[in-house]
């Protein structure tokens, strides 16, 4: 398979074809080695949706990224559509993040409203009348929540698919089946990426492969602590369709979807590289369902699966150039964020590689800050 491109791209997930999409679409030659099925790990195993406000209380910096990245959605989604011919079920339908006691409304729902308002995000604060005017099947206990009308969400896994057509019209190979093993380097710079098909030579090569990243970077002799964190999810078919829109809670989230089931999730569990269901996984997620929306307990579970969210010891993605190579860039541990993120993360490393433009406001999530000393 000896080949040549301007860049490789070794990760087939949603970061490593919108990277790919942005690179191809302006002019270079791209191949993407994925060593599965594109999007088949975390970004087939994600619930879709694009919530900046998630996690936003623990890091501003990280708030700020995953909001100019939900910021972007509306205007690359119709483009992409049209490209591809896929609807990826982008619906900006807001997010109801609801609480079950007092003491959580005010604290925890406050922090979101304060922190986002400051940000520009339109919320509005409703009691526990509205919340069961808007959605009914909310459970009685529900007691007060925050209407974020600038969240959304999309369907991850038509958007990967979508990803991929459209880098794909732009000329971009993808490679599935196929394992890296290996670079090439030459003269300090990275020369050709080895795989169990052969090489590939090119002059950047962009690390997005997710749980395995620390894996794979090993052969670069660098150390980003990335490690899988298994989540698991849930589908519930209904009779009826029981939400408007996604519900946020302590308790998870629940994610409606086009074909009238409910998205029930999800874990966050750190048990390595195993990916199986757990019964006990599974009942906990529906018993938490069903403290927020009891109609759930109707339904019949249809389809169960997990998958492995890359996450960093430091809580926060590594994006930007790899230290010791001029030409080894890292987009991975996104976590559960990977696809509100992944617009940012593709701009941030086209703009790297084409333009050679590095933002000093994105240095927090350099992986430079993993080098000693």
């Amino acid at each position: 398979m000896d080949q040549t491109a301007d860049v490789v791209v070794v990760g087939g997930g949603v970061i490593g074809c919108f990277i790919a999409y942005e690179l191809s679409k302006a002019g270079l030659e791209v191949v993407v080695v994925e060593k599965g099925q594109v999007g088949a790990e975390a970004s087939s195993a994600a619930a879709g949706l694009l919530v900046p406000l998630h996690m936003a209380e623990e890091e501003r910096a990280l708030f700020e990224l995953h909001l100019a990245s939900t910021k972007m959605f509306p205007t690359f989604v119709p483009e992409l559509e049209e490209e591809t011919g896929i609807s990826v079920e982008y619906i900006p339908s807001g997010i109801l993040r609801v609480a079950l006691n007092e003491e959580e409304e005010t604290a925890r729902l406050s922090q979101f409203q304060e922190l986002g308002e400051a940000f520009g995000m339109a919320i509005t604060q409703l009691d526990a009348t509205e919340l069961h005017s808007l959605e009914p099947e909310l459970a009685p206990a529900v007691c007060g929540g925050i209407f974020s009308h600038d969240e959304a969400y999309i369907n991850n896994g038509r958007l990967v698919l979508a990803l991929a057509r459209g880098a794909s019209v732009h000329n971009a190979r993808f490679h599935e089946g196929c394992l890296a093993t290996g670079v090439r380097r030459t003269n300090g710079r990275f020369s050709a990426l080895q795989t169990n098909e052969g090489e590939i030579a090119a002059g950047h090569l962009v690390v997005a492969t997710g749980a395995w990243s620390r894996i794979f970077c090993e052969a670069l002799d660098m150390n980003i602590p990335v490690a899988p964190a298994r989540g698991q999810m849930l589908a519930v078919a209904t009779i009826q369709r029981l939400l408007q829109r996604p519900i946020n809670s302590s308790n998870g989230a629940l994610v409606p979807r086009a074909d009238g089931s409910v998205h029930v999730g999800a874990t966050v569990e750190h048990v390595g590289f195993d990916k199986r269901n757990t019964p006990e996984a599974i009942a906990d997620l529906l018993d938490r369902g069903t403290t927020v929306v009891p109609a759930l307990s109707d339904g019949r579970v249809e389809r169960m699966w997990s998958g492995f969210r890359p996450f960093c010891e430091d809580g926060l993605p590594v994006i930007g150039g790899l230290p010791r190579w001029e030409n080894v860039s890292v987009a991975t541990g996104h976590f559960t964020m990977g696809i509100t993120g992944s617009p940012i993360t593709a701009k941030i490393i086209k703009e790297l590689i084409v333009e050679g433009h590095w933002d000093q406001s994105m240095e927090i999530f350099s992986p430079a800050r993993f080098v000693d000393g």
